[in-house]
């Protein structure tokens, strides 16, 4: 820390305006004797003090810079992953039952299928199971009316 840091505006351009009588002395006796280097180095010396004594004074006396528009602060929560706010495609799959242990159905067996015409469960009889066992396929015929159509195991249910 310098001490000029500690000084009061008033006190720095004092110290300005004696270094601009100082400068104007040397030049007094420059004109008399221009090869004098005590009073070129002093003359020197002083315009640069003047310099730095300008500098601190405009520093101090300049507006605080703006203060940057900081962005705002992100969400507390990600609107994409509400469920109220997130898109559900009509044909997405419905998630499959909440056990683990998934019941299989045989051919002939009399279930509750979802219909396409209003995705509504009905009754159907299982004409025909394809697919792995873990995810079997199968071919449902509805007793309303006779329509057959292929449903997913998670579109199959057991008769309550």
């Amino acid at each position: 820390m310098s001490a000029h840091d500690v000084k009061s505006l008033e006190e720095l351009q004092t110290e300005i305006a004696n270094c601009e009588e100082l400068v104007s002395a040397c030049d007094e006796v420059l004109a008399l004797d221009p090869d004098d280097e005590t009073y070129v180095t002093e003359k020197a010396n002083a315009l640069s003090e003047i310099n730095i004594l300008k500098a601190l004074i405009a520093t101090r006396s300049a507006p605080p810079p703006p203060a940057e528009d900081a962005p705002p602060p992100p969400p507390k929560w990600d609107p994409t992953k509400h469920p109220k706010f997130r898109k559900t495609s009509p044909e997405a799959p419905p998630p499959p039952p909440a056990d683990d242990t998934p019941v299989i159905h045989n051919v002939k067996d009399v279930v509750l299928a979802k219909w396409s015409g209003d995705k509504q469960f009905y009754e159907a009889v299982i004409t025909s199971k394809l697919g792995s066992p873990t995810d079997p396929v199968y071919t449902v015929t509805f007793k309303i009316d006779n329509s057959t159509e292929t449903k997913r195991s998670h579109e199959v249910r057991a008769m309550p």
